[in-house]
């Protein structure tokens, strides 16, 4: 589906106002992130309607319309959002090795600015990745976490500890993570109806097996029994949609009637997207592709006046923009800026890195797109003509990609100097 975001690149657009969108003042945070959605599945930007609480909200919000991740993966996109920087300029390559590694507590993330500035804080987490199993726990003074816990499985928590805080600050920062829709898509049966249960395919794809062996016979199928797959994950993946809409919408009902958002900044923040063969790959973590790269970031406050910001954002721009809503000072040396203030010629980058293929890279800048893989692979795809990244012109349009190569060769030589498994292929 068409993003708005990139259906606005067709007109030109004037620079953006020079002013803070998110100006506060704001006392306490709450931070919803969430894991692998795809903003193509909100009706803001071109969705049919799964998520109708999240959707009536950000018509409440200052909702970012043109935000990247910086990465596909959520302890590298989650480190861009909670530290205001790129793991890059960080130093630091989470998925290095053979696994994660321990984050090194270098940079100060958002939770630890948060609690030196006086806040109570507290960590409500599904994932591993965002956790004191990595260290990315620093900061926070309260962590519940459930590896692959749902919103409805952490918001209740949240809830408690709102209801019975007995910090020692008046101001408090809660951050809950949800692993919904995360694969393997297994919502409640009433989410849904039109699934109709495995079928005729050989496996049941609400299972982590099942998604998996389907996976490894692709190559052998025949057209209908792909298109059967592809509709079937697709169901899946709305139904788990809609359930998080439902838990969400429940869990700031009660909120609500705690009196715990009467001066909240509340924030909503996907990590990544999810892809369903868009790009010949599965779920995310392979390709830097916009199904895996746009990501949601929008924010409320009570007094906060609704906008919608067309200017290029990505996730280093949070934490500047909320430390600046909250009245907090900012850490030195960080790359993003608050909401509102980016121009539209602003460069944006982003990484793919582990060891197990050769490293991807990208960079945007005014309606044009250049990906780089470090076996020398380059495509080019202009957003206005292209939004959906299906037609490669790097062999066309040489001015274009030789200014993005420009912007991108600091970052090939940043990534080599802190790895010795890959030699980037430089000719073009």
């Amino acid at each position: 589906m068409i993003l708005l975001s990139l259906a606005l690149a067709c007109e030109p657009l004037p620079d953006p106002p020079v002013t803070e969108a998110v100006p506060g003042p704001a006392r306490d945070l709450l931070l919803v992130s969430i894991d692998t959605l795809r903003t193509d599945a909100l009706t803001r930007f071109g969705g049919t309607g799964d998520m109708p609480f999240v959707d009536g909200w950000l018509e409440g919000a200052v909702t970012l319309d043109d935000h990247l991740s910086c990465s596909n993966w959520t302890y590298t996109s989650m480190l861009c959002a909670l530290g205001g920087r790129s793991a890059l300029e960080m130093g630091f390559l989470p998925l290095d090795g053979d696994g994660p590694q321990d984050w090194p507590g270098e940079v100060p993330l958002l939770a630890e600015v948060l609690s030196e500035a006086g806040f109570d804080t507290a960590l409500f987490s599904g994932s591993r990745m965002i956790s004191s199993q990595v260290g990315t726990d620093v900061g926070y003074d309260h962590e519940v976490v459930t590896l692959h816990g749902h919103a409805r499985d952490l918001a209740p928590e949240v809830e408690a500890w709102l209801a019975d805080r007995e910090g020692d600050s008046d101001r408090w920062f809660a951050h809950l993570h949800a692993t919904d829709p995360h694969s393997p898509y297994n919502p409640p049966d009433e989410r849904v109806p039109e699934w109709g249960g495995p079928g005729e395919l050989a496996w049941d794809l609400s299972t982590a097996g099942g998604f998996r062996d389907a996976r490894a016979e692709w190559q052998d199928l025949d057209d209908a029994t792909r298109e059967e797959v592809l509709r079937q994950l697709r169901v899946l993946y709305a139904g788990e949609l809609r359930e998080l809409d439902a838990d969400l919408e429940a869990l700031f009902g009660s909120l609500e009637e705690l009196g715990a958002l009467e001066d909240t900044l509340v924030v909503l923040l996907s990590d990544h997207g999810e892809q369903f063969r868009d790009h010949g790959q599965w779920t995310h973590g392979s390709s830097l592709h916009q199904e895996e790269l746009a990501a949601l970031l929008a924010f409320w406050h009570p007094a906060l006046t609704p906008r919608p910001v067309s200017s290029p954002t990505t996730h280093v721009d949070l934490l500047p923009t909320v430390l600046r809503a909250l009245d907090v000072a900012l850490p030195a040396d960080l790359s993003g800026v608050p909401a509102g203030l980016a121009q539209r010629d602003r460069t944006r980058t982003a990484l793919r890195y582990d060891r197990s293929s050769f490293p991807k890279q990208l960079v945007d800048q005014e309606g044009w797109r250049l990906f780089y893989t470090w076996d020398g692979t380059v495509e080019l795809y202009d957003l206005a003509e292209d939004p959906a990244e299906q037609r490669d012109v790097a062999a066309h349009s040489d001015e274009e990609a030789d200014q993005l190569w420009d912007s991108l060769i600091p970052d090939v030589t940043a990534l080599e100097a802190l790895q010795d498994q890959w030699e980037p292929v430089l000719e073009r």
